[in-house]
């Protein structure tokens, strides 16, 4: 099993990411919500990062890339 501790983003402007557990140690929901009438325009680039206790993983980063129209 390996739980997440803790999820974030380095994303200017955006509430903060969270999660949720499905399955304890084996499966969890990572949630980041991006409101295109409420978040900036033009270019999106930054990281979500899932820490968790496993030793072998203990952060897990998902880039994130895309345009705001």
């Amino acid at each position: 099993p390996v739980h997440v501790t803790k999820v974030e983003h380095d994303l200017q402007g955006f509430p903060p990411a969270s999660f949720e557990v499905r399955t304890v140690g084996r499966e969890y929901k990572v949630k980041l919500e991006l409101d295109p009438a409420t978040m900036p325009k033009g270019r999106l680039r930054g990281n979500l990062k899932i820490y968790t206790d496993s030793p072998k993983a203990p952060l897990l980063i998902v880039p994130i890339d895309g345009t705001v129209p």
